[in-house]
């Protein structure tokens, strides 16, 4: 398959437009333009080429056959607009997604290599019909009704408030010819739709339903905010005749009638027959449908709708104001059956009733849906093809074959190779399927004539021949897609008759500058008053927020404070604050006793300056948005894309050649009139290969480390900067943090040659510790690790901070060069350039002019790698053997020890030596805050470090063995080294008593400083609730990111696991199918009993994933989950939360509890470096201290790391480790023990000891005693309450089985009938 042009909503990225091909993950063009001839070959020795002029479902299904009944048919499909599929993708309601599965039929027709997709191309504009006719066989018209009947009434065209139901649905799925439409939804409560069809049904569901249940849908984020403020209450389906006589199905009026909250108004009982048994059996149904109404009465309701039968429209009125040009109400004719007798008769006709005033409807809103029409294309009448106007139809044979217009009365003679289907063969009725059978009618009628060797067109290569002549008019091409790039594609993406290419050289979007930063939304009072950054981050700050408030982007304005040390800090403070004020950010000093209290962990000696409008955003999240929205809006992204020469044509005035290459090496050459480099890190280099060398700039990079921070304490809430240094590149090793709270530090500065150079160096960590003690002395050093390294592109090497003349201070560069025509330079785009990407993007738009309409866009060519960290494949792990007092702990997930650890690390602690085990019991007291313990850091690091020792040992032991025993290597010799390197780490935790509470046993998972899953070619099986479906379209919106869609490659739900999966054979079989299996946390406690010892024996548990939403305020301000869409569904996350939560548990343990003294948890492999274990060893601790453990960390016995075949080597051991777990006491108990014991000495034997131990224990045994029987009577209630709701949910179910089997025999009966009768 050749894709021309792109396909914003299917995951393959790649449809391009005109004269570009899809080729692997690149652009690639075709050949050059060749001579035009006509075939001379006789017709067996070369192919069938036929040109389809549309790409609906007619097209499609038409295709299917001919290259079913033609071998090596090939097909070249032209669409005029960027993407297939027609109405199919934009004329569904967004709600319906299930009508648009036959979209995987049509990608499967165009996975053929014989088909091209050619969009974004116009006929007659763009190609002539009269060219197609000289490189083609054959010519099939498929390209449907693009025009919406009207009503011909007075306003309809003069006035505000009316439209098309055709442009309306275009609208509210993303078509971006109707993006500017904005219906006015909030000035009316009232909405007229004039028509009866089922499309005027799309449109009042669409209106009626609620925000929440369209936000899980495909609807485009325009119609969503739009809707969200809609003031609509009441609906009117007006139609000319009556109930007996309108066009709409059962399945619409039955969604409609459904709705919660809804009131249906019943219809004049006389217009329907007193006798239902008469009627066929799908108006028997539709009649008893209209009949029950809905289930809301209508005082009851939020809001209404109705049909309102036999009107007619009149006119459309305005309002009372003079030369008022606003929409106020409807005028309507009232109608009357001709033959009052045959008013149910489906054909009845109606006349207008005499003498009877008309009927107004007050609106300000109104929808016409009365059908659909098709135009002739521009060259048909020179070739001799009839258009009945009337009909709005091709002429054509009853089987597809154009007629001439010379023979069109008696349809004698047909036109040699032209063809037509679908609507505009048959005019606008009928439903999908009726297209499939139209379709496949009109391909026997053409596979039958190329089979009889009828007379066709004059052959030739098709659009190898065609494609020289089309030409590319107003395309952007953006290459690169950071922050800066992406919201440029998007803002330019919005100018009406252009496309935008967004190219990017990495695999995904804004992964180098764009995600290797703070996050940090900034206030904009470091850079001068006359700077492009001040001006630009203020009026992007606002902008941000807006967007993050109204598109649910994860933000916090978390706030900042910038601290002064001394006296000189203090000024340069004051100096700030006096700046920000004159430019109208407000900052204020914080008395430091006030700091102290807020920020305890926090030193300002001198001063401390707040900033309250600073604040942090999720900038993957962000950038997400900016591609869904770019795409939604027709803008094609182009991944894997590097782009070499750039070569302006005269001095661009004739437009730029930009030559690009694929990752497979393939390069190809795109012409375009417009060129924006906002290349990021290869900006500078771009813009010296156009601009002549007077004009060429240097760039510095400035390479900036960040550090990670492990442990629990401290942990401010507020962003921590230093006060700014005089000359400094950058602000100083500041405190950030991200959405989760996790703070790092960073950046610093450090001056590199290579803009690649991404390694974050070890040797910078100890100065950046000494800069971070200075405002957060009690840091745990041990605790602040690597974590990554990012790279700001500079004009300079000076100041960070615009502190006055000669400071080096580099502003922004963005700038029209002059002399080079549309050519827009975007240099030294760093801090604060995430804040101002949505101004810089306004900016860029402005330069364009009011009526600019082309523009290549070139975007941060160094930025896209989002990938998905992968999980490797373990062996299946079995029971760790007890060692040194460690008891055997049975189900446990440790691979069984089976060689003797050698002494390779001299462990000297006192803990493990049972020789100097105390004397006397200890009593240890419970800490109700903060904890005094933690692990031994060097200890884990050197327990670690003999781990991977011995493993690697062992390893090559294993491997000269092997060598020794066979002469011949085998070819898996070295897939058996990378699983040696793939071998598992793991923790083991032990308890002092068992774990048996159900919350803590339920699975979990706690994040890695280090994930296991580094691999992009495993596979991921989702296991969620019912129904699946919602998952899987949630997978394949166009927001959702494709290299982590990809990668799942299996939906199940939970009651198709239980029926499809029983046997043991088919439980291994999917086991063995995939790498990881992730479950919806809600489901994730059903699983053992289905997947049995199959998967819980293993090391491929299901992790637990949230799918739910985030929990949103309801009128109380209570904050609950959202309410599913139907009575079936789940609430279920957007795209977007679904890919950040899947994504999370990629890079997460998982812990899975068993009810003993032994928690075992997967927390390295053996190719990780010592330091990694021991930081993943550290997080996993402190997280199942915290949240699995009772007790927590007071609970603990010991913790060990120990590999699949080795001994457990200890990093942390209770000094109570010999003592009862009885002995763990409450405060006021050892208070109370402490007491007793200073009045009989200091003794641990005393006798008032004795008796207060002996006192405790009656107590205790009497509260266990008490506990245990309110336990018990607990349970048996809550039993008996289950039993009962239980008993009561099937009997629902039962009712609600034979409701839906009764409706679905119905319509099966009905069905055969209509076909029976046809």
């Amino acid at each position: 398959m050749n894709w021309v042009n792109r396909m914003p909503h299917v995951r393959t990225s790649g449809f391009r437009s005109a004269r570009w091909l899809r080729r692997g993950q690149g652009l690639t063009a075709k050949s050059t333009r060749q001579q035009l001839y006509f075939s001379q070959l006789v017709r067996d020795n070369r192919p069938f080429r036929m040109a389809v002029l549309g790409s609906g479902p007619a097209g499609f299904y038409s295709v299917y056959k001919v290259m079913q009944g033609i071998d090596n048919a090939v097909v070249d499909m032209y669409e005029q607009l960027p993407v297939p599929f027609g109405l199919v993708r934009y004329g569904v309601a967004p709600d319906h997604p299930e009508v648009k599965n036959c979209q995987d039929k049509f990608t499967e027709v165009a996975s053929s290599p014989n088909f091209n997709f050619i969009g974004n191309v116009r006929i007659g504009q763009d190609v002539m019909l009269d060219d197609l006719t000289q490189h083609y066989d054959a010519i099939l018209f498929a390209y449907g009704a693009s025009k919406d009947r009207k009503l011909g009434i007075a306003g309809e065209d003069t006035l505000h408030g009316i439209y098309a139901a055709r442009d309306f649905v275009g609208w509210y799925n993303g078509l971006p010819e109707f993006s500017h439409l904005d219906p006015r939804l909030d000035d009316s409560d009232t909405a007229v739709i004039i028509g009866q069809g089922n499309v005027a049904l799309d449109v009042a569901r669409t209106l009626l339903k609620g925000v929440d249940a369209l936000r899980h849908t495909d609807i485009s984020e325009q119609a969503l905010a739009s809707l969200s403020k809609s003031r609509i209450k009441r609906v009117h389906v007006v139609g000319r005749r009556g109930p007996m006589q309108f066009a709409c199905t059962i399945k619409e009026v039955r969604e409609l009638l459904k709705l919660p909250s809804i009131a249906f108004e019943a219809i004049d009982r006389d217009l329907l027959p007193p006798d239902l048994s008469s009627l066929p059996r799908t108006a028997k149904r539709l009649t008893k449908l209209l009949l029950e109404g809905s289930s809301t009465p209508v005082p009851e309701a939020r809001k209404s709708w109705s049909f309102d039968f036999l009107l007619s429209p009149l006119r459309f009125i305005p309002g009372h104001d003079t030369g008022s040009a606003q929409l106020n109400a409807v005028s309507f004719s009232k109608m009357e059956f001709a033959d009052p007798a045959d008013r149910f008769n489906p054909a009845a006709k109606v006349q207008k009733v005499s003498e009877e005033r008309p009927q107004l409807i007050q609106t300000s809103l109104a929808f016409r849906s009365i059908g659909y029409q098709s135009e002739p294309l521009p060259g048909m009448s020179e070739l001799g093809i009839a258009f009945d106007e009337h009909r709005g139809i091709i002429t054509n044979d009853g089987h597809g074959r154009l007629v001439p217009r010379a023979r069109e009365a008696n349809h004698a003679d047909t036109i040699p190779g032209m063809y037509c289907v679908g609507w505009v063969k048959r005019g606008p009725t009928g439903v999908i399927a009726n297209t499939m059978e139209d379709s496949f009618a009109t391909a026997a009628a053409i596979v039958a004539d190329w089979n009889n060797k009828a007379t066709f067109l004059g052959g030739g290569d098709g659009w190898q021949s065609i494609q020289g002549g089309v030409t590319e008019r107003g395309m952007r091409t953006v290459i690169g897609a950071g922050a800066v790039g992406l919201a440029i594609a998007r803002k330019l993406a919005e100018r009406d008759g252009t496309s935008t290419l967004l190219i990017e050289r990495h695999g995904a979007v804004g992964t180098e500058t764009s995600s290797r930063n703070s996050e940090v939304i900034h206030a904009g009072i470091y850079y001068g008053p006359t700077s492009l950054k001040t001006d630009l981050c203020l009026k992007g700050k606002r902008m941000m927020y807006e967007l993050c408030e109204r598109q649910g982007i994860p933000y916090r304005k978390c706030k900042k404070w910038i601290l002064a040390q001394d006296e000189q800090q203090h000024e340069q403070l004051d100096r700030t604050r006096k700046f920000a004020s004159s430019i109208g950010v407000p900052t204020h000093f914080v008395p430091l006793d006030e700091a102290r209290n807020r920020e305890p962990d926090v030193l300002a000696r001198n001063a401390v300056l707040e900033s309250p409008t600073t604040g942090i955003v999720d900038s993957h999240t962000y950038m997400s948005y900016l591609q869904s929205d770019f795409q939604s809006k027709g803008g094609d992204l182009a991944c894997h894309t590097t782009v070499g020469v750039v070569e302006p044509l005269s001095l661009g005035a004739q437009g730029y050649n930009v030559q690009t290459t694929s990752a497979s090496g393939e390069s190809a050459t795109v012409t375009t009139e417009t060129l924006i480099n906002s290349a990021g890190l290869d900006a500078v280099s771009l813009s010296n290969s156009i601009l002549p060398p007077k004009r060429h700039v240097t760039s510095y990079y400035a390479k900036g480390s960040y550090y990670s921070y492990a442990a629990a304490h401290p942990r401010p809430k507020t962003l921590v900067y230093p006060a700014p240094t005089t000359g400094a590149a950058g602000l100083g090793t500041h405190l950030t943090m991200d959405m989760t709270g996790a703070i790092r530090f960073g950046p610093d500065v450090e001056w590199v040659d290579d803009p690649n150079d991404l390694s974050v160096n070890e040797e910078r960590l100890g100065a950046a510790l000494n800069e971070i003690e200075i405002y957060l002395p009690s840091i745990n050093r041990e605790k602040v690790m690597l974590d990554y390294a990012g790279i700001r592109p500079k004009l300079g090497k000076g100041s960070a901070v615009a502190q006055g003349k000669g400071d080096g201070f580099s502003d922004f560069y963005i700038k029209k060069e002059e002399g080079f025509g549309n050519f827009i330079n975007l240099l030294g785009i760093e801090s604060p350039g995430l804040t101002s990407s949505l101004a810089i993007a306004e900016m860029v738009d402005g330069l364009f002019g009011p009526h600019e309409k082309q523009a290549i866009l070139i975007s941060n060519v160094s930025t896209c790698n989002l990938e998905v960290n992968d999980i490797n494949v373990l062996e299946t792990p079995a029971k760790l053997v007890a060692q040194n007092g460690i008891s055997d702990p049975k189900n446990s997930d440790m691979p069984i020890s089976l060689i003797s650890l050698r002494t390779e690390i001299l462990i000297t602690s006192a803990k493990y030596n049972s020789a100097m085990a105390p004397e006397t019991t200890a009593l240890t007291s419970k800490v109700s805050s903060g904890s005094p313990y933690q692990l031994d850091q060097p200890q884990t690091l050197k327990a670690s470090t003999a781990l991977l020792k011995r493993i690697k040992s062992e390893n090559d032991r294993k491997e000269a063995a092997s060598a020794t025993k066979s002469l011949i290597r085998t070819e898996d010799s070295s897939d058996e080294k990378d699983s040696s390197d793939a071998e598992p780490i793991w923790l083991v935790l032990t308890t002092k008593r068992n774990i048996v509470d159900q919350r803590r046993l339920k699975p979990g998972k706690i994040p890695l400083p280090h994930p296991l899953n580094t691999f992009s070619t495993t596979t991921i099986c989702l296991i969620t609730c019912d129904p699946q479906r919602q998952v899987k379209d949630v997978l394949a919106h166009p927001s959702f990111p494709t290299s982590l869609a990809s990668r799942i490659t299996k939906v199940i739900g939970i009651s198709k696991l239980k029926a499809r999966y029983q046997p043991f054979e088919s439980k291994r079989q999917l086991l063995d199918e995939h790498d990881i299996f992730l479950a919806d946390a809600r489901i994730i406690t059903m699983l053992p009993k289905i997947l049995g010892k199959t998967f819980y024996k293993g090391s491929k548990k299901p992790v637990p994933v949230s799918l739910e939403p985030y929990r949103e305020s309801n009128a109380e301000g209570k904050r609950v989950v959202p309410k599913p869409t139907t009575e079936k569904s789940k609430p279920m996350a957007p795209p977007l939360q679904v890919a950040k939560e899947i994504e999370k548990t990629l890079s997460c343990a998982l812990v899975h509890l068993s009810p003993s003294n032994n928690v075992s948890v997967r927390v390295g492999l053996a190719s990780f470096t010592p330091q990694q274990i021991a930081d993943n060893v550290a997080a996993v601790v402190d997280g199942l201290a915290a949240k699995f453990i009772p007790k927590g960390w007071r609970n603990v016995r010991g913790v060990h790391v120990k590999g699949p075949n080795t001994m457990a080597l200890p990093i942390w051991l209770a000094d109570e480790l010999w003592v009862d777990e009885a002995d763990v006491l409450e405060d006021a108990e050892a208070e109370e023990i402490k007491a007793v014991g200073m009045k009989g000495g200091a003794k641990r034997n005393s006798r008032p000891l004795d008796k207060a131990v002996e006192k405790e224990d009656g107590k205790r045994a009497k509260r266990e005693r008490s506990t245990d029987v309110a336990k018990e009577e607990r349970k048996k209630r809550k039993r008996v309450d289950q039993d009962q709701g239980l008993s009561k949910q099937i009997k629902e179910r039962r009712e609600k089985l034979r409701e839906q089997l009764k409706a679905d025999r119905e319509d099966m009966r009905g069905t055969i009938d209509a076909a029976t009768a046809k």
